[in-house]
């Protein structure tokens, strides 16, 4: 999947419409541009709002569940009815499945829809004959639902859904989201180039080189690459994630330090089913996401220089590990659930 551009420029192009640039030289054209560009980034509403957007499409496209991806709320747009609003992007999954995608962004642990707000998505999508779900980002644990509007449930002019619910009804899944698990601990183990690293000094300092990097599932060394490469992902994103708690060790032998363990293992006690769960690939995409657009928790671009296929977690649908276990649960929505009063927290 080639790389989706983020909205920006786009949105400062549309913010030019009717403006007199017939005239204009090409460098006075692109400074009215950048000005109007300026203007969006000043806004830090606005700068949120457009990365979690993109996140959206870079995560959809990582988990390789679609054979297109195209931001609709773009370019002109006339309307008869003028109660209507583009929604975000247009998908088209791998069944040939169309549907209309608007993203939110929620720091809380519920979010509230304005029936006035999803109408006028609804009134789109019905012109176009296209299904329609909201997807929303939850930061507070870091993970991705999708819900179909017809879910929805109003009163009084409002919807509110907790995270729990949101849970419950997604259909994230369509997208080829599934959570993953597999046997704790996972380790990480740099082992030293001994000729290039220095004995340990008189303050127990050195110079480290690493010679080699291995990878183990309950303490069985993952010697095939594929299931090493997938090892390693997991690893990354529980390190930055803190969904396991992590541990680091070092080996000294002779004086030089010979390897550095870090050691990854579930908070608390472990289960008896047999593995323990690291969280959703769309998690673990986002994860990814959030290193190539944020330095220290502030955000310095809106999308990456990269392809979604550079975030993807690619796991065989027929994989069968030899060193490294896996379970993948695909989630499926319960309309059940949905009818249950909500209790927002």
């Amino acid at each position: 999947m080639k790389n989706i551009k983020q909205s920006l420029i786009g949105n400062a192009v549309e913010m030019l419409s009717g403006k007199n640039i017939s005239a204009q030289k090409p460098d006075q054209i692109i400074k009215s541009i950048s000005d109007q560009a300026s203007t969006l980034l000043s806004e830090a509403h606005r700068i949120h709002g457009f990365r979690i957007e993109n996140m959206f499409a870079y995560v959809a496209g990582a988990l390789g569940g679609c054979k297109l991806i195209k931001q609709e709320d773009c370019g002109l747009c006339f309307a008869s009815d003028d109660e209507i609003k583009v929604p975000d992007y247009r998908i088209l999954t791998n069944e040939n499945y169309i549907f209309f995608t608007e993203v939110k962004n929620c720091n809380e642990r519920k979010i509230t829809f304005k029936e006035n707000y999803v109408g006028k998505l609804i009134k789109y999508a019905s012109i176009n004959e296209t299904p329609l779900k909201i997807a929303i980002y939850w930061r507070i644990l870091k993970i991705w639902t999708l819900i179909s509007v017809d879910k929805l449930v109003f009163q009084n002019g409002k919807c509110v859904i907790a995270i729990d619910k949101a849970l419950a009804i997604s259909e994230m899944s369509i997208l080829n989201d599934s959570m993953i698990g597999t046997k704790a601990p996972l380790k990480l183990k740099l082992m030293a180039n001994l000729q290039k690293t220095s004995n340990l000094d008189a303050k127990g300092e050195c110079e480290f080189t690493i010679g080699n990097v291995k990878l183990y599932s309950n303490e069985t060394l993952i010697s095939e690459k594929l299931e090493s490469d997938i090892a390693f992902q997991l690893v990354l994103y529980l390190s930055q994630s803190g969904k396991w708690k992590e541990s680091e060790n070092v080996i000294i032998e002779d004086k030089k330090v010979s390897a550095i363990e870090y050691l990854y293992e579930p908070h608390g006690d472990v289960n008896d089913q047999g593995f323990e769960i690291i969280g959703n690939l769309s998690s673990i995409i986002s994860s990814k996401y959030d290193s190539s657009t944020t330095s220290e928790g502030e955000v310095i671009k809106i999308s990456p220089d990269c392809d979604p296929r550079d975030f993807e977690v690619f796991i065989p649908n027929d994989y069968i590990g030899e060193f490294l276990p896996l379970w993948r649960f695909i989630l499926q929505p319960n309309d059940e659930y949905f009818k249950s009063p909500s209790k927002p927290s």
